[in-house]
């Protein structure tokens, strides 16, 4: 991030500082909704949720779940079938 907007890593830490969050938790949650829009869409219903979570950024399919199931209160697989019903 601190490269493409050409400016020091530190400087965007501080200014993450005052949103109480990390730039990583924003990085996180930033992923975890554009997970959530794919698994909302059917032109992705054929990809695997470790295809989607992968395409947003996440490395750790366990460290994805643990995410998602915290922001949505579902896992994936059950976000997905609630959302096929």
């Amino acid at each position: 991030m601190a490269t493409r907007f050409r400016c020091s890593e530190r400087y965007v830490h501080r200014l993450f500082e005052t949103t109480g969050r990390s730039v990583g938790e924003q990085v996180n949650e930033e992923r975890i909704a554009a997970c959530t829009r794919a698994l909302l869409d059917r032109n992705s219903a054929h990809k695997t949720i470790a295809e989607i979570a992968f395409t947003a950024g996440f490395r750790d399919i366990s460290h994805f779940n643990r995410l998602f199931k915290r922001r949505t209160g579902l896992a994936p697989r059950e976000f997905r079938r609630a959302v096929a019903n």
